[in-house]
C-alpha cells in the first residue's frame, strides 16, 4: 500500500492536484499546501480534474467525491494515458 508520506518525501517540489467544487475549501487547502512548499494545481469538477491530470506530472491528487459534471468516483476511475499500475496504486491508497 502506498502512503502519502512515502510519496512526498523527496526534496523536489511535489505537484498536488486538488479537485474540489467548494471554492472556499479549494482556496484554503491550496494556500496551506503552497506555503508548505508544494506546487498546487486546482480543478473545480471531475472533468476539469481529468484534463489537469493529463496535462501534468502530478504526484498526488486530493479528489472530492460529490461534484458536478463528473463526480470523484467517475474521475478517479477514468483511464488515463499513464501507467495503469500507477492508477491502481492510487486506488489502493
Amino acid at each position: 500500500m502506498v502512503k502519502a508520506d512515502n510519496i512526498l518525501q523527496s526534496s523536489a517540489m511535489k505537484k498536488i492536484l486538488i479537485v474540489e467544487d467548494d471554492r472556499f475549501i479549494q482556496n484554503a487547502l491550496g494556500e496551506l499546501l503552497r506555503v508548505s512548499g508544494y506546487e498546487v494545481f486546482q480543478a473545480y469538477d471531475g472533468a476539469e480534474g481529468i484534463t489537469e491530470f493529463r496535462k501534468r506530472e502530478i504526484d498526488l491528487i486530493l479528489l472530492d467525491i460529490m461534484m458536478p459534471e463528473k463526480d470523484g468516483y467517475d474521475a478517479g476511475s477514468t483511464q488515463t494515458d499513464r501507467s495503469s499500475a500507477a492508477a491502481d496504486e492510487c486506488r489502493k491508497f
